[in-house]
């Protein structure tokens, strides 16, 4: 199912786009996002970790995908001619 929503080809490069580290009552955590562009769609891959003695452990893994057709999301080599 994860294949069908951000395709077959390899990955690109990600981009991060943030990265959060955070204490609270429930624990130390720690989140980074990336994004990898496509040439039809935006994977935007979120990933939340939680400190447990000295490990971090997973809690979370989030995906947002969304189909563009154009190639031109974050991070894309595509460029755009000059309007003349």
């Amino acid at each position: 199912m994860l294949r069908d929503m951000v395709g077959y080809d390899s990955a690109p490069d990600p981009i991060v786009l943030s990265t959060t580290q955070a204490t609270d009552n429930s624990g130390r955590t720690y989140t980074v996002e990336q994004s990898y562009s496509h040439p039809d769609r935006i994977v935007v891959a979120r990933n939340e970790f939680i400190r447990e003695n000295d490990v971090w452990r997973l809690r979370g893994f989030h995906l947002n995908v969304e189909m563009t057709g154009s190639g031109m999301g974050p991070g894309s080599e595509v460029q755009q001619e000059p309007a003349t």
